[in-house]
């Protein structure tokens, strides 16, 4: 079966969005405050947000145009890290999603991993494209491989539960899916890809308490399911249905 290639850039103008949208997020999901995510990050933004309302926006994205400007060279070579760290871990990510997904085929789409000088790091399951960190370390590929997993996550729901879609619309998805599993579908992918990494490549659990800390209670749960299925994936989202 064909893997995909993942193309790894930069994309300013999605981390404008992305900055704009969680600085104004007002409820967090996860359990996750995203605003303070983005000011430890970047804590010049807290600033910005004591600005009156009408020019926030603007300030928002003339900073971050700034940013992009004075970091150009630290931020270009990131994606070049990552392109040559992924190159080198992707061989036995494949292996292992083949192995999990049943050789199920991966969804179309030019896959896309844009970098981003902040967290949180949101996928795009439509148009298979998501935010990496631009840190070094390890956990940078891991991140990438978490991502991966979503989309493969989505295409079997997809195509197990709602055939009816054409893609992987995730609000069309959470709201056919609603009542349909033990957990939301949305915790659910999440805590799934989180015991993958750990299982797979002794990593991830860290995630939950460090950002997503709602999925704790879920781990536990999902952990043994997947160990009583002996990582069979069809067994395990019909012990994981309601």
């Amino acid at each position: 079966m064909k893997n995909p290639l993942i193309q790894f850039s930069l994309n300013e103008t999605k981390d404008i969005w992305k900055i704009k949208e969680f600085l104004l997020r007002v409820s967090p999901k996860g359990g996750t405050e995203f605003l303070e995510l983005v000011y430890q990050r970047l804590p010049e933004l807290k600033e910005i947000m004591e600005l009156p309302k009408n020019i926030r926006e603007k300030e928002i994205e003339k900073y971050v145009k700034n940013h992009y400007k004075k970091h150009c060279e630290k931020l270009a070579l990131a994606v070049e890290e990552t392109t040559t760290e992924w190159s080198e871990f992707a061989p036995k990510f494949f292996i292992s999603t083949n192995k999990i997904f049943k050789n199920m085929e991966w969804p179309e789409g030019e896959y896309q991993g844009y970098l981003s000088i902040c967290p949180p790091y949101p996928r795009f399951l439509h148009s298979k494209t998501f935010q990496f960190s631009h840190r070094k370390s390890q956990m940078r590929i891991y991140g990438v491989a978490h991502e991966m997993w979503h989309f493969m996550f989505y295409e079997y729901i997809r195509k197990r539960y709602t055939p009816q879609l054409s893609n992987t619309l995730e609000g069309e998805m959470n709201e056919l899916s609603e009542g349909k599993f033990k957990i939301p579908l949305w915790s659910l992918s999440e805590a799934f890809n989180i015991v993958l990494l750990s299982k797979e490549f002794g990593e991830g659990v860290g995630w939950a308490t460090g950002s997503y800390t709602q999925l704790i209670p879920y781990l536990d749960q999902v952990t043994n399911t997947w160990e009583e299925c002996g990582g069979d994936i069809d067994e395990f989202f019909t012990k994981m249905e309601a």
